[in-house]
């Protein structure tokens, strides 16, 4: 192939490639890199470029603990979404080792096809999406941390989500299970269910339970009194009655046991399981808890 697209795998956003592409071949780049402003604070995770006014990379600055801000804005600094496209032969050239050279995309291959002159930027909020309006143009979100992980699966829960998954022009495909639809009930004592702000998958039952504002995974069930707030719920996963979980991601087949609580006792959470940053409770896959 004359050209080499390599994206990164971690972050959440809606792109039409051929427009990067075709942009890259207008300026006869040799790498070409989607680039979109982020705040000055957040930008010491990413790569940050500078570029000028024709959008040739003069400076690519690999997590710096002081990037540059763009020019006229000191609040936000150009951070490279992880995406690029390449010529064949100009990526070819720069990852042949020579003498035991690494080849980093961020730390070594960029730096080195922008000292070559090279390097062009794009500009991410100029792709234009079918079925998406000006409230999504431009999202992204980069999901390495537990907490930025959360973050984004939040924004699919707003009542109108500035990510849309409702987006038939243009859809998020996933590999589909063959599970019945989700079911919320009443328990087997009669209990009202509860549901707001939140995605069920497919499989999933909330029966006589409270969930407010969380993701319930497939094949999920959420027994009667148990209350799921600000929380995912991955796949297979048993709530027993009575439980409590606030702000909590509970990875897939999962047990835990009636009135049990996670997320409402900081240091008791910190003891048994992993604490982000921000507080988010992570609890590990295929655990039994309570015993």
């Amino acid at each position: 192939p004359d050209i080499v697209c390599v994206f990164g795998a971690d972050h959440i956003y809606r792109m039409d490639p051929r427009q990067m592409v075709d942009h890259h071949v207008e300026t006869d780049a040799g790498v070409t890199v989607a680039a979109i402003p982020v705040p000055k604070h957040e930008a010491v995770d990413f790569g940050v470029i500078e570029a000028d006014d024709q959008g040739k990379i003069v400076e690519f600055h690999e997590k710096s603990p002081n990037p540059p801000t763009m020019v006229g804005d000191d609040s936000r600094c150009l951070a490279s979404m992880g995406n690029y496209v390449f010529d064949t032969q100009t990526l070819i050239d720069v990852v042949t080792p020579r003498d035991d050279q690494y080849t980093d995309l961020g730390s070594h291959v960029i730096p080195a096809l922008t000292s070559a002159g090279v390097a062009q930027v794009y500009d991410f909020s100029t792709n234009i999406v079918p079925g998406q309006d000006e409230r999504e143009r431009g999202y992204w979100r980069d999901v390495g941390s537990i907490d930025a992980y959360f973050d984004a699966n939040m924004d699919l829960i707003a009542p109108v989500p500035v990510f849309n998954l409702y987006n038939e022009k243009w859809p998020v495909y996933t590999n589909r299970r063959a599970l019945p639809p989700a079911k919320v009930s009443r328990g087997v004592g009669g209990e009202p269910a509860y549901v707001d702000g939140s995605l069920l998958c497919q499989g999933s039952i909330v029966s006589g339970a409270h969930v407010e504002r969380s993701i319930i995974g497939p094949g999920s069930f959420i027994d009667h009194d148990a209350h799921v707030t600000e929380s995912i719920i991955f796949p297979g996963v048993h709530v027993g009655a009575g439980a409590r979980l606030h702000r909590t991601i509970i990875d897939k087949n999962v047990i835990i046991p009636d009135w049990y609580r996670i997320g409402l006792e900081p240091e008791v959470d910190a003891e048994r399981y992993s604490v982000s940053p921000s507080g988010i409770t992570v609890v590990e896959k295929d655990r039994r808890l309570g015993n």
